[in-house]
């Protein structure tokens, strides 16, 4: 079996998502969690959905420039609404501490990066 290293499958996946057209911190983060996803073993969303994910983007399915929309916030969850964007990136919990009603709270149970 062919052992890729965590750096060189991030390295190449970061390469295409560039050239794709993403900004410079979503092509990192998009890169980061398709490699993490398939270093924890979660292989059907990372490495091998990547082909298809790179030609939903080509085909115009995927909009990279789309944000999620916060549609529902309480202190327990906050909820994107996923339309055409990157879903791995508008599901992946944010760097910066959320702010639920002017108060500012770590991310409860985050994985360190």
């Amino acid at each position: 079996m062919l052992r890729v290293s965590y750096q060189d499958m991030f390295d190449a996946f970061l390469r295409v998502l560039l050239k794709l057209g993403f900004e410079a911190q979503g092509a990192r983060r998009c890169a980061q969690l398709f490699t993490e996803t398939d270093l924890d073993g979660v292989y059907s969303h990372g490495l091998n959905r990547f082909p298809r994910f790179v030609s939903m983007i080509q085909s115009g399915l995927i909009d990279i420039q789309a944000k999620p929309e916060l549609v529902a916030s309480s202190v327990e969850i906050s909820q994107p609404l996923i339309d055409t964007g990157a879903h791995n990136l508008s599901v992946s919990l944010p760097d910066e501490p959320l702010t639920l009603l002017g108060v500012e709270h770590p991310a409860a149970g985050r994985p360190p990066l």
